[in-house]
C-alpha cells in the first residue's frame, strides 16, 4: 500500500500531466486519437479542470500512451513521494515485521479475500489484478538484483586480484624480466 494521501485517480492524473509536460507537442492529440477521448476532455485533464475520469477513460488514455492503468497510478505516485529514493511511493510504508511469519491460516484467508475480488463484477478486480501482476514482477525484480549484487560481489574480488597480478607483472617487465 502507497502513501494513502493519494488516491488511484489523482495519481493517474499526476502521471498524465507530467507525461503531456515532458512530451509536449502532440500529446494530447496523440493520446486523444488511441484512446478514442476528444482534444478537450484529455486537455481539461491534464490541466485540471477534470479530474475524476472513469475507468474506461482512464484504460484509454493508459493504452494510447502505450502503459497500463496501474503503471500510470504508479508513476503519479511516484512522482509525488519523497525524492532520491530509488522506490519514493515504496519509501513511505514502514517494513512490517509480523508479515514476515503469517501463519498458514491467515495466508488461506488473503488468498481467499482475493479470490472473492478477482471473481466480482467490480472496477477493484482489474485494479488488483494489475496490482499482482506489478508486485509480482517486483518481487521477481528484487529477487534478481540480489542475485546480481551476489554475481557483482564474486566479479570485484576476481577484479581486485586481476588487478594486483597486472601491477606485478608490469613491475617485472619494468625490472626487465
Amino acid at each position: 500500500v502507497y502513501c494513502a494521501a493519494m488516491n488511484d485517480t489523482d495519481a493517474f492524473l499526476a502521471a498524465l500531466k507530467h507525461l503531456a509536460d515532458k512530451e509536449k507537442r502532440g500529446f494530447q492529440q496523440r493520446v486523444s486519437a488511441g484512446s478514442g477521448l476528444t482534444d478537450p476532455y484529455i486537455s481539461n485533464l491534464v490541466t485540471g479542470k477534470k479530474s475524476n475520469p472513469s475507468i474506461k477513460a482512464m484504460k484509454g488514455i493508459a493504452s494510447a500512451i502505450g502503459i497500463s492503468v496501474s503503471e500510470m497510478i504508479a508513476l503519479g505516485v511516484e512522482l509525488s513521494g519523497p525524492k532520491g529514493s530509488a522506490f519514493p511511493a515504496l519509501s513511505v510504508v514502514p517494513a512490517r515485521a509480523d508479515l514476515d511469519n503469517l501463519p498458514d491460516h491467515e495466508i488461506r484467508n488473503l488468498l481467499h479475500m482475493t479470490e472473492d475480488v478477482l471473481r466480482s463484477k467490480t472496477q477493484f478486480r482489474e485494479a488488483l489484478r494489475e496490482n499482482i501482476k506489478s508486485f509480482h514482477y517486483a518481487v521477481d525484480c528484487v529477487d534478481d538484483l540480489r542475485s546480481l549484487k551476489g554475481a557483482v560481489r564474486e566479479h570485484e574480488g576476481t577484479i581486485s586480484e586481476m588487478k594486483e597480478e597486472i601491477k606485478q607483472l608490469k613491475a617485472k617487465l619494468l625490472e626487465g624480466g
